[in-house]
């Protein structure tokens, strides 16, 4: 037996100054490359200041901020500062002239959600009329009425009515399981008839 056998390591196997220096060149270009892309773009926008501002309860700021913007967002989120600072009827007015040109928007959310936190619960309930569930909210699908035994005892329908600040509005919309597993196909066939 020769020592040369044992002692030879395939060519493959060494590295040399020049591997090392290749492989550590491509992480260096694979590491700069791949932070350069991740840095986060800050939205410098007004209606992103006032964002940052109102979560971070600078409710003063945001009408200086907003005093020019007039869409819905920024309309929305300068309500929000007037109701965090107690100033209701300010807030009402501000969402009311949007609700009546865009009823199905945010700012119908917002001001159902303050009239039912000042009592109005009637009001509330019309103005929110139009862009809640009322009729319903059906679960389809395949697999629930292999689990229907376990959507009526758990905790589904809890966890449908938990929305925190809308929980009240949750409870009175009916929720429905559909047992017909092939409604999908139905529908489809009923569009697809109609349209022919």
């Amino acid at each position: 037996m020769t020592d040369e056998g044992a002692r030879h390591t395939p060519p493959s196997v060494v590295l040399t100054w020049q591997r090392l220096a290749a492989v550590c060149a491509s992480l260096l270009v694979a590491l700069t490359t791949a932070s350069s892309g991740q840095t986060p773009s800050v939205d410098t926008s007004p209606a992103a200041a006032a964002a940052r501002a109102f979560n971070a309860g600078q409710y003063d700021q945001i009408d200086g901020l907003l005093r020019s913007a007039t869409d819905e967002r920024s309309t929305v989120l300068r309500a929000r500062a007037h109701v965090a600072r107690g100033r209701y009827a300010e807030a009402e007015k501000l969402l009311a002239g949007v609700v009546a040109s865009n009823p199905a928007g945010d700012a119908t959310l917002e001001l159902g959600l303050l009239q039912q936190y000042l009592g109005r619960r009637q009001d509330a309930a019309r103005t929110l009329g139009t862009v809640l569930a009322r009729g319903g909210v059906f679960v389809t699908g395949g697999i629930a009425p292999r689990i229907a035994s376990r959507l009526e005892r758990g905790g589904f329908v809890a966890a449908f009515n938990a929305k925190g600040r809308y929980a009240e509005l949750m409870a009175d919309i009916p929720l429905y399981l559909v047992m017909n597993e092939k409604l999908g196909l139905l529908g489809a066939t009923a569009i697809a008839m109609q349209l022919s």
